[in-house]
């Protein structure tokens, strides 16, 4: 695979994933006790999951304590549907995990803390997305913060104010930093695998500085043609040294860790979710995108966690009308005791 057409195909998820309708929806629901609803729905076109119950359409594996469903909409689409209920955030940690899906090896955690303050109970609500096992170049030498939020969909706030030409011209200039950054990934990953290569070639002929120093013409013949036998047979000619044609022997596999790595930073663009909270009392804090009446949305989707960590961030408070009026009959009760001691005090004093 072209590595140029690689990185394309990663910046047209972008378009597609801020335009596209959510096929995949979870609501995560609060409630007064710490307990939480969660419910999982998927749309699909396959109907067989109408009649077939072995295949599971969600991104968690599900077992009998789920409430499954399965229904065709009026857009003639199968709507999936897993419900259930854990009692707090510790144990849907311990059970809830996205084992079905290309997103199972990113790391994720709820947090959700009650405080009592007698006159109110204060939620926090905190979803952590962890950042995805990704290149070791750090993205950040090739793009500014503003410029990552951009390229992240994040940066609303960061264009503001210009007309769709600057705002064009803006994200074309990111995208070519972002492609240089991307180079530099895999001119690290080659690099790298290769020298492992060479030390297990054990070849006096070879060694690691030859891939050092010509590190850049060596990807051009890794970009040309994504195969062990294109780019072996190409070192030995540049080289003009057939001992590279022996990292054809399968236990040579050097590219085999390289083509693992981009299929799983692809597969993250493959998926994108609605996520939906709705936390009891009056919101005070959150960062969600959307917030209609008293449930808030943010679309995850692997930009907002392959260069770092993604938190849905809430908080609400709840006013216990009760203490108000514990504490009302508190007060009247001590009124009523400081009055019947006054007056029994003015008796004895005549």
């Amino acid at each position: 695979m072209n590595t140029k057409r690689l990185l394309t195909i990663i910046l047209v998820f972008l378009l597609v994933l801020t335009a596209c309708d959510v096929r995949r929806e979870i609501i995560k629901k609060v409630n007064r006790d710490g307990s939480i609803d969660t419910k999982i729905s998927v749309w699909s076109e396959d109907t067989t999951l109408l009649y077939k119950r072995d295949q599971n359409p969600f991104p968690v594996k599900t077992d009998n304590l789920w409430k499954l469903s399965f229904i065709r909409d009026s857009f003639k689409k199968i709507r999936c549907t897993a419900i259930r209920k854990f009692p707090d955030a510790e144990n849907l940690n311990k059970i809830f995990r996205f084992n079905n899906s290309n997103w199972e090896n990113l790391p994720h955690k709820l947090i959700v803390e009650r405080k009592f303050r007698w006159f109110c109970t204060y939620f926090s609500y905190l979803e952590i997305f962890g950042k995805a096992d990704s290149y070791k170049v750090p993205v950040e030498k090739y793009l500014t913060e503003n410029e990552l939020k951009i390229w992240t969909d994040e940066g609303n706030e960061v264009s503001a104010g210009k007309d769709s030409i600057a705002k064009e011209k803006i994200k074309n200039e990111i995208n070519i930093k972002a492609e240089k950054w991307y180079k530099a990934c895999v001119t690290e990953e080659l690099a790298g695998s290769l020298k492992k290569a060479v030390i297990l070639l054990n070849e006096p002929s070879i060694q690691q500085k030859m891939i050092d120093e010509n590190i850049d013409t060596i990807l051009t013949f890794y970009t040309n043609d994504w195969t062990v036998k294109k780019l072996a047979t190409s070192l030995a000619s540049y080289f003009h040294n057939d001992k590279f044609l022996k990292l054809l022997d399968k236990k040579y596999d050097f590219l085999n860790d390289i083509e693992k790595k981009n299929k799983t930073f692809i597969d993250y663009f493959h998926e994108e979710t609605l996520f939906k909270t709705i936390i009891p009392g009056k919101l005070i804090n959150t960062n969600a995108r959307k917030i209609n009446h008293d449930t808030l949305s943010w679309k995850v989707n692997a930009y907002k966690f392959i260069f770092k960590e993604y938190e849905l961030k809430a908080g609400s408070r709840v006013i216990n009308w009760w203490a108000f009026w514990v504490t009302g009959i508190i007060i009247f009760l001590a009124l009523i005791i400081k009055f019947l001691s006054n007056k029994i005090r003015k008796n004895n004093e005549k």
